[in-house]
């Protein structure tokens, strides 16, 4: 490498491998390759290649710093301001005004479920549809209690929910925090004012909207086909849910594709194990004229404070129909959870619309999530795969303050590797980017980017199993621990 000044630089390689295997679809005529870097500034550069002697090639990099977001600071309005309660020379407040309570929350987007007051108790069921971190909303919802409730109430319970489950429920010592919010700066593991509880469960009764839709696009892609390295689509996303009582829902989405190059792949399934996941192609053309992508009955319940429940039955995903059920034991203060899911399925036809075709089979898992220190998240599936190999996945992830996440997975089964086809084994790794980071505006939405080689068969999982663990986790005491810094913001 030779830099020319500090935004140009220049760079040559010399490499004796001639890819002889790759030969049919790239052209080696020189050992050498030459490129131009131009560095725009900190964030953007662009660079010219001249590879193998045959080949030109334009490559636009992207750099960015989780720890320094695009915009500094945020553009959310500050929280309540709370009170010093039992200061000689204020007032004390005698009762608790719910009514005000509602209205300030209500402006930072919680919706409200029951607020309970019993002897010097206040308890608030909510859900949080706004604020990615938990730190910041279980902040936002204590600034308000401690402000408006009477100076009697000592305690208030705070329960989130989402999607009809109660999904973590904390403490807070309304008279504490007053003192911490306005002292010395204090460490995570030593506030005693707010801890994560097992709450008694809250129903949210006839509380809830029974009808949600969506309308918008939608960006599928994929990776690593030596005959089409890069294959998009992206196209028209209609999605609807209707809430039968609580906990149980219809919800579906229906796709329509607008720009594609998925059908120009003409690679097509040599796999000698059953092809649940290989024939992607088929379902790519098939799809083309609009697909039913899911279509579900739920029923999603809090069985204790500790264990949850699901149950579905429909059509599960794009390629699979079937039904079954998850299970999943998680306590409050614990950094560790265990999960049991079972699924009977079918293939779908190629179309994506009601028909099925013979294959069917049973899958499940026994899984084991674990906060490791409240920095990396481990996850360990075992059990038995859509194309009847058994075996387990590992997924490793590290979880960031500003609410990045990068990990990856790898999944080994009794499939050998000759048999499992190219890649040897399925893996992948992602990166999970907040939006709020970007625009710096609080918003629960994030995008995620999965990069994975060629999809094969072996050790092929349902995307749509083990889904309560990822719905309550983020509610959970290490997610609350991990953004702790933006309790007060």
């Amino acid at each position: 490498n030779y830099h020319l000044n500090n935004k140009l630089s220049f760079s040559s390689e010399y490499t004796p491998d001639f890819m002889n295997r790759e030969s049919s679809y790239i052209n080696v005529k020189s050992s050498w390759n030459y490129g131009l870097k131009y560095k725009f500034n900190d964030y953007f550069s662009l660079t010219a290649q001249y590879l193998h002697g045959s080949t030109l090639s334009l490559t636009g990099n992207v750099s960015i710093n989780p720890n320094k977001p695009p915009v500094q600071g945020g553009k959310e309005l500050a929280p309540v301001p709370m009170r010093l309660r039992g200061v000689d020379g204020n007032l004390p407040i005698k009762e608790t005004n719910k009514e005000i309570i509602r209205k300030v929350l209500a402006a930072d987007n919680f919706k409200i479920h029951q607020i309970k007051v019993e002897e010097d108790v206040i308890r608030l069921d909510v859900t949080n549809t706004k604020f990615r971190s938990t730190s910041q909303a279980i902040g936002r919802v204590a600034s308000t209690l401690q402000r408006f409730s009477s100076d009697q109430i000592k305690i208030a319970h705070v329960a989130l929910h989402h999607r009809g489950l109660q999904i973590a429920s904390y403490s807070i010592d309304l008279e504490k925090i007053t003192s911490q919010q306005f002292g010395q700066p204090i460490q995570p593991k030593k506030v005693t004012s707010i801890v994560s509880e097992n709450l008694k469960i809250f129903s949210e009764g006839k509380n809830f909207n029974r009808f949600s839709w969506g309308l918008g696009p939608y960006v599928t892609h994929r990776l690593f086909n030596p005959e089409l390295p890069l294959s998009m689509e992206t196209g028209v996303e209609l999605e609807g849910s209707y809430t039968l009582s609580s906990g149980l829902k219809v919800s579906g989405a229906l796709r329509k594709s607008v720009l594609t190059n998925l059908t120009d792949n003409k690679r097509r399934s040599n796999s000698s194990l059953p092809r649940v996941h290989s024939d992607w192609p088929l379902y790519d053309f098939a799809g083309q004229n609009g697909h039913i992508h899911e279509l579900v009955l739920s029923y999603t319940q809090n069985l204790s404070p500790v264990l949850y429940g699901k149950i579905h039955a429909g059509l599960l995903e794009p390629f699979f129909a079937g039904y079954g059920g998850e299970l999943l034991y998680k306590p409050a203060k614990s950094n560790l959870a265990i999960g049991l899911d079972i699924h009977n399925v079918r293939k779908r036809d190629y179309d994506m619309r009601f028909d099925l075709l013979s294959y069917e089979t049973t899958v499940g898992h026994l899984s084991v999530y674990y906060d490791a220190g409240e920095i990396f998240d481990i996850e360990l599936n075992v059990g038995r795969y859509l194309a009847g190999d058994w075996g387990a996945t590992t997924t490793i992830s590290r979880k960031f303050g500003s609410g990045w996440e990068v990990g990856g997975y790898a999944t080994f089964t009794d499939v050998p590797f000759a048999t499992f086809g190219e890649g040897s084994f399925d893996k992948a790794i992602y990166v999970s980017i907040p939006i709020d980071w970007i625009l710096s505006t609080p918003t629960r939405a994030k995008r995620r980017l999965t990069i994975r080689p060629i999809t094969r068969d072996g050790g092929a999982n349902m995307a749509s199993a083990r889904s309560l663990y990822r719905q309550i986790e983020e509610a959970q005491n290490a997610s609350f621990q991990r953004e702790f810094g933006r309790l007060w913001k």
